[in-house]
């Protein structure tokens, strides 16, 4: 029998709408026997997880209720090191691995939901190797990208070539997770503590590839197995209509499982872009008009 994968997604409250559609996707489109457990980190010092929510949520889970798991960022065991929230949210994700009962581990961010039927399949190959692309970088990206390769020796110049992008649905091993957590705390008092530094730039995702070049013994291109490019509208990209209309496309034409809206686009859809994905929705059977209202008007508490 197949390993089972961890889901985890790291969200706050302001995701309340996407996490709605994430919710009802999985439990309409994602193989219920592929998943070994959801874990939902809530990660905002500013609100309170509300039973409400929580119920709300688990009612859209449906079957898949009995497998979801609400953490606090303290449940990992971090450190009371102030971070922004987006540098938290990456030390999370890292740290998400002492929740994950499977190896096989599942990264979402609010914004992913799924189209078409999925299972764990898509993410991981038969012999059990996560999936991942290969991409050029551009602008930030290339610094992020470089700062990661740096700090574990790896040459920051293969930042200008293909290599895995930083992008949700992530496949990776809990083990790798456990490793990078380990070698990070040998070098730091804590993983918050190097994203906590101020001459730090690297990122979760770019962390754990270069953790993989340093540490494994295979090329860059055996780390991962091919995997899809998903569909995702990003906060400022993609930046031109016409590059839009290629996204919406691939997700019309069910040729990715995965379709990512971030919450900061929504008002910079125009109505017919925003038609097609309420559309797109609808085809796979997680439209919530109550969730579409709010996203659409910008409004994102539930």
């Amino acid at each position: 029998m197949r390993s089972k994968v961890s889901i985890v997604t790291v969200f706050y409250g302001g995701d309340a709408a996407l996490m709605r559609l994430q919710a009802r996707s999985l439990a309409k489109n994602f193989d219920h026997d592929s998943i070994e457990q959801i874990v939902l980190i809530f990660n905002d010092s500013r609100k309170i997880l509300s039973e409400e929510m929580k119920m709300g949520l688990l009612k859209l889970y449906d079957s898949l209720a009995g497998k979801v798991e609400f953490f606090f960022p303290s449940d990992l065991g971090l450190s009371d090191v102030s971070l922004p929230g987006w540098k938290r949210q990456q030390v999370i994700k890292i740290l998400s691995h002492r929740k994950c009962k499977s190896n096989k581990v599942l990264m979402l961010d609010a914004k992913n939901h799924f189209l078409i039927p999925t299972n764990a399949s898509q993410y991981f190959t038969e012999e059990g190797t996560p999936r991942n692309f290969f991409s050029k970088k551009y602008g930030q990206q290339l610094i992020w990208a470089a700062a990661s390769l740096k700090y574990f020796g790896n040459d920051p110049s293969l930042s200008q070539g293909e290599i895995p992008p930083t992008v949700t649905p992530y496949a990776v091993y809990r083990q790798t997770l456990r490793d990078l957590t380990s070698e990070i705390e040998k070098r730091e008092s804590s993983v918050e503590a190097l994203f906590a530094k101020p001459d730090f730039s690297g990122t979760e995702f770019y962390l754990i590839f270069s953790f993989l070049l340093w540490s494994a013994s295979d090329s860059m291109r055996k780390i991962f197995a091919e995997g899809e490019v998903p569909a995702t509208i990003y906060s400022t990209w993609p930046a031109t209509p016409e590059d839009v209309d290629k996204v919406l496309v691939r997700a019309e034409s069910k040729k990715t499982h995965a379709f990512g809206l971030h919450s900061r686009r929504n008002r910079l859809l125009t109505k017919d872009e925003w038609d097609r994905i309420v559309s797109i929705w609808k085809a796979a059977d997680i439209y919530d008009v109550e969730c579409a209202d709010y996203l659409f008007n910008n409004i994102v508490d539930l």
